[in-house]
């Protein structure tokens, strides 16, 4: 089961519908068996549960949430009508995110910092940033980071280091990364080098 504060959700509805102003509009239904909604919940529930950072926790459950209400659009009303998928991409305001997430891959910004920056709601800036990249700001920064730390373990430097440079959470969660984008532990590819 999941609780959001209904403050927050109705501010992502009026993201979501380029409203101006709406009270939460519940779910049509409490239950819902769709297997990619059941996909999506599954990855939210898992990204809160290992204590993933702000950013990919909260580009999951947005994710989670549109997929919910593409699932009941007939139940929104007319002046709701379809996601905003209409809005042009600003390329200008996601390079600003592009260029945020590779002068600070050490940080975990969060969506919200990166729609200040910009102006662009968290809901746009992610459906932007997916259609400009092919990939969500948080995946994207994962891939940089990793990027990142192939040259820095080329280097010499220590895996614990690295880990810290990038703005892992820990070495495991960096090892557990590493490993899953290039196949090796961060051990073994630099073995490779030196």
């Amino acid at each position: 089961m999941l609780f959001v504060d209904t403050n927050w959700i109705g501010k992502l509805q009026q993201e979501m519908f380029n409203l101006y102003s709406q009270d939460y509009l519940p779910f049509a239904k409490p239950y819902e068996n769709n297997m990619l909604t059941f996909q999506l919940f599954n990855e939210l529930f898992e990204s809160l549960i290992n204590g993933s950072n702000a950013l990919i926790a909260e580009e999951k459950l947005i994710q989670f949430i549109e997929q919910c209400y593409n699932i009941n659009k007939s139940y929104i009303n007319k002046g709701m009508q379809g996601l905003n998928s209409r809005q042009k991409i600003d390329t200008n305001k996601i390079t600003i995110v592009k260029e945020l997430i590779l002068d600070q891959l050490d940080c975990n910004l969060t969506l919200d910092e990166f729609s200040q920056h910009t102006g662009l709601s968290r809901y746009h800036l992610i459906r932007s940033f997916k259609q400009t990249y092919g990939q969500s700001p948080h995946a994207f920064q994962l891939d940089q980071r990793i990027q990142k730390s192939k040259s820095l373990l080329q280097q010499g430097n220590s895996i614990s280091d690295t880990a810290n440079l990038l703005g892992f959470a820990d070495q495991s969660h960096f090892q557990r990364n590493f490993k899953k984008r290039i196949a090796v532990t961060p051990g073994q590819y630099q073995a490779f080098f030196i």
